[in-house]
């Protein structure tokens, strides 16, 4: 475990990183300003790693000056990721389409349906995906599913295991900065 937590700070500070901040419009206004700040603007927290904070359109809040965020604008690019169009979707995802699960997702969480790296998963677990009601339970049940098929001697205590040394590891980078 020392070995990994040493390979991985290595490779932070040699920023060979990708950061990927996902869900950044969940969070409360005046806190996706500080996010925004410390990340973007002052650039020191996740060092000179990249960074891709993925969000739909936001607002900053009470915080947020014009002078600050348009720093920040210059600081970063920005780009949209085109959501995928229901032809193209049924195309990609033939048929899986007939899963119970997948029909549940399309009349529930629409959204999931619409990003090409949830189609990717969705399409890859077919038949996995009962208890799959969010973004969260997506990405658990596939990673999930790439550990055991990684290791298919590993019983459910390892995968568990393997999400909470992860969890460590992302915690400790997050609060050394």
């Amino acid at each position: 475990e020392q070995a990994v937590i040493c390979a991985i700070e290595s490779l932070i500070k040699a920023s060979k990183v990708l950061f990927l901040l996902d869900g950044f419009y969940q969070l409360q206004p005046d806190d996706r300003f500080l996010v925004y700040h410390e990340i973007i603007i002052q650039g020191d927290a996740l060092k000179s790693n990249f960074v891709l904070l993925a969000s739909r359109p936001v607002r900053f809040g009470s915080l947020a000056t014009g002078a600050v965020v348009r720093k920040g604008e210059e600081a970063a690019f920005r780009m949209t990721i085109q959501a995928v169009e229901e032809k193209e979707r049924k195309a990609y995802l033939r048929d899986a389409l007939s899963n119970d699960e997948i029909e549940k997702l399309q009349l529930y969480y629409p959204e999931m349906l619409t990003v090409p790296l949830q189609l990717k998963m969705i399409r890859e677990m077919s038949g996995l995906l009962e208890g799959v009601f969010t973004r969260t339970d997506l990405y658990t049940a596939y990673f999930s599913q790439l550990i055991q098929r990684a290791n298919p001697d590993g019983d459910e205590a390892r995968i568990g295991r393997c999400f909470d040394r992860l969890a460590e590891v992302a915690f400790h980078w997050l609060s050394q900065g």
